[in-house]
């Protein structure tokens, strides 16, 4: 039972969408896709072929092995005297489909959206889908960020699957529901892309909804598998869970701030010579990231409610949120600057990653070192704590609310953000200012 299976979560989570963005690569390569746009077929209709058409013959054998699994477990009830084993096939069995429907109208509309080229992001959702809080001890944050109930932890949840901790006969239901709910969201997203290439996929409101209920989908089925730490492995650290989570968070909340900071500087050129650009709606590139750094701490507060209990009495939410203000402020403001001025932005990033987020670390970690090698090293640590400059040093020093150096260093973090706001209104000010006269004359 165990081989059919593995064998039938390989077609439907591995195979299926890697031969679904193929087909699409491929009508693009050949102009099959303009075909396709030009027939009268219904857009329901196309996206359905691509939905069943590249894995038909995968299908069928993932109908033998259901046939398969139905006779040996209608075989051991019949042996054991219950219906018990033929219930959990069919439950895993449905289980399985709704996550799978999930799974390939997403990765068609990726496939879509980016001509079928984007194999980073077909392995990143692939990966997340299957194994879902397990990915966490591999890529840590990107469960956090990304995910929905994970097909591991939803066959958990199903009650006689071989679980240590009983579940609950609803939350795999109610999994299945959210599945099939942003399924079929992806599928109406599909249809219209098909015709539209140029369309957008999805409005601000539903991207901004879509992308909180994944993640509160992803930490309630984490939260109600109640067996997170075996899932996570022996030896997880949730401090290391806490740093990880938010340095991929700022990483992921950079590139939002630089995108939305770039449509400002475009928006406000455009006004300064009286054109209306009220349309840009630069402002949904923060609002994103600031949801994305909410339901990071949502999640990282369930890692540490099961791994730890009585964490959270530890970690002020308040203070890392203070931090994380101060440092999109910071970004955003020096994004703005670089752009506006013709500055080369990837050197600002990395400038503010070494300078603002990681080298504080390092910095006291080499004075560390030396305080240790003195044998100057008191129980109360380095007199220096410059970590408190970065998000992920005030998120490891949450716990210590006393520590001066921690009020030092959020005060030195909003002071940052205060000169780098005020160059950015500079900047803003001289862009938005109308040229003169003799300048338009000329």
């Amino acid at each position: 039972m165990g081989a059919i299976t593995a064998g039938q979560g390989l077609i439907l989570f591995l195979m299926g969408p890697s031969a679904i963005r193929r087909a699409v690569s491929r009508d693009v390569d050949n102009g099959m896709m303009i075909s396709h746009r030009l027939t009268p077929m219904g857009n329901w209709k196309i996206v359905m072929g691509y939905l069943t058409g590249p894995i038909v013959q995968m299908l069928i054998l993932y109908s033998l092995g259901l046939v398969l699994g139905l006779g040996l477990s209608a075989g051991l009830a019949a042996i054991e005297g219950s219906a018990i084993k033929l219930q959990v096939w069919l439950a895993a069995q449905v289980a399985g489909l709704c996550l799978a429907f999930l799974l390939t109208t997403s990765m068609l509309l990726v496939a879509l959206a980016t001509g079928g080229k984007n194999t980073a992001l077909t392995i990143i959702i692939v990966i997340t889908a299957i194994f879902g809080a397990q990915a966490l001890q591999y890529v840590p944050g990107m469960g956090l960020l990304l995910g929905v109930i994970g097909a591991i932890n939803l066959l958990g949840l199903i009650p006689g699957m071989g679980s240590s901790v009983p579940g609950s006969a609803a939350v795999p239901a109610i999994g299945c529901a959210v599945q099939l709910v942003i399924g079929s969201i992806f599928f109406a997203a599909c249809c219209r892309k098909i015709r539209r290439p140029e369309r957008a996929t999805f409005s601000v409101g539903l991207a901004l909804a879509l992308t909180a209920v994944t993640s509160l989908a992803m930490v309630g089925g984490m939260m109600s598998a109640g067996a997170l730490t075996r899932a996570l492995g022996a030896g997880f650290e949730p401090g290391a869970q806490m740093i990880w989570s938010t340095s991929v968070q700022l990483l992921i909340t950079m590139l939002l701030l630089n995108a939305g900071a770039d449509l400002a500087v475009t928006m406000d050129r455009k006004s300064r010579f009286g054109a209306h650009a009220g349309a840009t709606l630069w402002w949904t590139y923060p609002l994103l990231a600031a949801m994305i750094s909410f339901l990071t701490y949502v999640g990282i507060g369930a890692v540490m409610t099961r791994t730890a209990p009585g964490a959270l009495l530890t970690l002020s939410a308040v203070t890392v949120g203070y931090s994380l203000v101060c440092a999109a402020i910071t970004d955003y403001s020096l994004f703005y600057w670089a752009i506006a001025r013709g500055k080369p932005v990837l050197t600002i990033g990395v400038a503010i990653v070494v300078g603002l987020r990681v080298g504080p670390m390092l910095l006291d970690g080499l004075l560390l070192g030396m305080f240790a090698l003195l044998g100057d090293l008191s129980d109360s640590g380095p007199p220096f704590m410059f970590s408190s400059l970065s998000p992920i040093g005030v998120m490891w020093m949450a716990g210590e609310p006393e520590s001066g150096a921690l009020v030092v260093g959020l005060i030195a973090q909003a002071l940052i953000a205060f000169v780098a706001w005020r160059i950015m209104s500079g900047t803003r000010r001289a862009i938005a200012t109308p040229p003169a006269p003799a300048a338009v004359a000329a």
